[in-house]
């Protein structure tokens, strides 16, 4: 039997009401030279049931159980023979199109990696809304160069749009090869295995190609680690236990002694420069940038009712340990950026009031109602997949029966 041309690999745990959608999604692509691997890793037979409702012989099902989550991302990766491996979320579903617009783009030349945008269903807050990416449809080889130096440098956390995420891309066989042969040793590394591996790959490859497309959407919001982090929520203390139990495997290389999304991506960052170096090398890690985004995380949570007091109070010691230098750019960034723990507590007074929620429901009225705006007007993110496809003349992804 020829190998498949993509192997579409979804790791899982636990989200058996998700993985539905995610395989349907897979199966009904227009280009038909896959297969599509569920590494599941539940604590229970419930993924496995679902498993069992789908009849088709390019779907197969890796049982892991009790492994990390870096470790079975890399069990799914050790048995795709696909010629690129496309990782997709179980709270993703591929739109229809998707494979068929990579295999056209890569018909001339093997790109070691490929990426594209992603739309998502925002249902943390009601009504819901689709946030829709505003590509413009085309395509671009990058320079790894300038994307590292986007990632390092530019203003905000932008690494979903310059690291080259394995949930939002996908990348040859041969680059997974080099990986695995180089001082990595395997794809996937705690804390955060989409990030390093993104990373890796901008270290080996010289350019990627970039989709200017929504390719994927996340079926919902609300089920995330990062989400989870960043409300200290109880799936984060889960993942924390099965990397080790210790906090500090999320800033044992920055200056900030305290858990937050940026941080974490950005100690992820020094820990593949040491290791790997090569054009890592060429860019250290942008202090200014770093505590200004890790700062504004810290407030965010804080706005939505977290407890920051600690973290908080350890960012400032940290940032009166750097250099004068680094100090005035921080808080003048801080500052002009209206970045303040007062503004913030109005923000936070204001979501206790209520306002929050008056000012989504007059939004949804006004632009769904009024202004027909499609972003607002779907119950669930499989809706609006099919609207989407229906307009585009292509196959619809249904919702399990009920």
């Amino acid at each position: 039997m020829s190998n498949p041309f993509f192997s579409v690999i979804i790791p899982t745990k636990n989200r058996s009401f998700l993985i539905g959608n995610a395989i349907r999604s897979v199966l009904r692509q227009s280009c038909r030279d896959f297969e599509v691997i569920v590494v599941d890793n539940d604590d229970t037979d419930s993924t496995t049931r679902e498993i069992l409702q789908f009849r088709d012989e390019r779907l197969k099902h890796l049982r892991t159980g009790g492994l990390s989550m870096p470790d079975n991302w890399e069990a799914g990766a050790n048995v795709a023979r696909g010629v690129y491996h496309v990782y997709l979320e179980d709270k993703q579903a591929l739109k229809p199109h998707a494979l068929r617009r990579v295999f056209h783009e890569v018909k001339s030349r093997d790109f070691p990696t490929i990426t594209w945008l992603a739309d998502s269903f925002n249902d943390l807050e009601s009504p819901p809304v689709v946030r829709r990416a505003r590509g413009n449809g085309g395509s671009r080889v990058i320079q790894s160069d300038e994307l590292l130096d986007q990632f390092v440098n530019a203003p905000g956390l932008n690494y979903k749009r310059t690291l080259p995420l394995p949930q939002l891309g996908c990348f040859h066989r041969e680059i997974a090869q080099t990986i695995r042969s180089g001082p990595m040793g395997r794809l996937f590394h705690a804390v955060s295995p989409d990030v390093i591996l993104g990373i890796v790959q901008l270290a080996y490859a010289d350019d990627i190609l970039q989709i200017d497309e929504a390719l994927v959407v996340y079926q919902t919001n609300r089920y995330s680690n990062g989400r989870s982090i960043a409300m200290k929520g109880p799936l984060a203390r889960q993942f924390t236990q099965e990397l080790g139990g210790k906090d500090s495997i999320y800033y044992d290389r920055v200056p900030v002694k305290a858990v937050s999304i940026p941080g974490t991506v950005f100690n992820d960052y020094l820990k593949v420069q040491e290791r790997v170096g090569r054009r890592l090398a060429r860019f250290p890690l942008n202090l200014p940038k770093y505590f200004t985004t890790t700062y504004q995380a810290m407030v965010d949570s804080k706005t939505q009712g977290v407890v920051m007091r600690n973290e908080i109070a350890e960012w400032h010691r940290a940032l009166a340990q750097q250099p004068s230098e680094v100090q005035h750019s921080v808080r003048r960034t801080v500052r002009l950026g209206f970045i303040t723990e007062a503004r913030q507590e109005l923000k936070k007074l204001g979501f206790a009031m209520g306002l929050r929620k008056v000012e989504r429901h007059c939004k949804a009225f006004y632009r769904g109602r009024i202004r027909r705006q499609p972003e607002w007007r779907f119950r669930n993110a499989m809706d609006y997949m099919n609207w989407e496809s229906a307009r585009s003349g292509g196959d619809l992804v249904r919702e399990p029966a009920p």
